[in-house]
């Protein structure tokens, strides 16, 4: 009887960490793969994805939300742990109000 109330405490937890991929109004367009916290890096992400499906407005609306987190552009700025990746939304939206 106590496993199987471990057992569900443990997944009740498990199951409330998780976040939802925000709303996207075109079913075809910006839905990435992998978790969705919420920070800078998973805006960051999601306006790149969109900018390769072309799908410009959306871009710049999650490239406007990775900015509002973290301002400034940086080569190899950490995401997490050891993890760095290069970081240049003004970068990426300059050319979306060039295409």
């Amino acid at each position: 009887m106590k496993k199987i109330n471990v057992l569900i405490f443990c997944f009740i937890c498990l199951s409330s960490c998780t976040f939802k991929t925000p709303e996207i109004k075109n079913e075809d367009c910006c839905i990435t793969e992998g978790l969705f916290k919420g920070k800078w890096e998973d805006y960051y992400e999601c306006g790149l994805f969109c900018i390769e499906k072309e799908c410009y407005a959306q871009a710049v609306e999650y490239l406007n939300q990775a900015l509002s987190i973290k301002t400034i552009d940086k080569r190899m700025i950490r995401t997490y742990g050891v993890h760095m990746i290069d970081y240049f939304p003004h970068r990426e939206k300059e050319w979306l109000f060039i295409l």
